[in-house]
């Protein structure tokens, strides 16, 4: 393979991830084309296109169209990252049950210490 169709070929993976990676987070019960509905929507893509790009089909992939979907998705994998914290959070949380403490600072404290009493 010459190098050119090794570029391009990383060129369809990368936006491909960045398609897929537009359509989180997951529902439980989210198809295919559900994602990649919601990842044209929030990409300004329609969604054949994305549909292409996600399967890897698309003929080409201009790059002003590259350039677009990597400055839409620039954020989404910090905010993934956040949002897996707070999954493992939230297990803590859950894992603590009923002695769970609500002794934490906050405007709200007192209010919520004598809810919890």
């Amino acid at each position: 393979m010459s190098d050119r169709s090794e570029n391009s070929s990383q060129i369809y993976d990368e936006m491909a991830k960045r398609v897929q990676l537009a359509s989180l987070p997951l529902r439980p019960d989210d198809s295919v084309k559900t994602r990649i509905v919601r990842a044209s929507i929030r990409l300004s893509l329609p969604f054949q296109r994305a549909k292409a790009i996600w399967y890897r089909a698309a003929r080409r992939i201009e790059a002003h169209e590259a350039d677009l979907i990597r400055a839409r998705t620039a954020h989404l994998g910090e905010i993934a990252q956040r949002m897996a914290e707070i999954d493992r959070l939230l297990d803590r949380v859950d894992s603590h049950g009923p002695q769970l403490s609500f002794d934490f600072a906050g405007p709200d404290a007192d209010a919520r210490r004598k809810r919890s009493a």
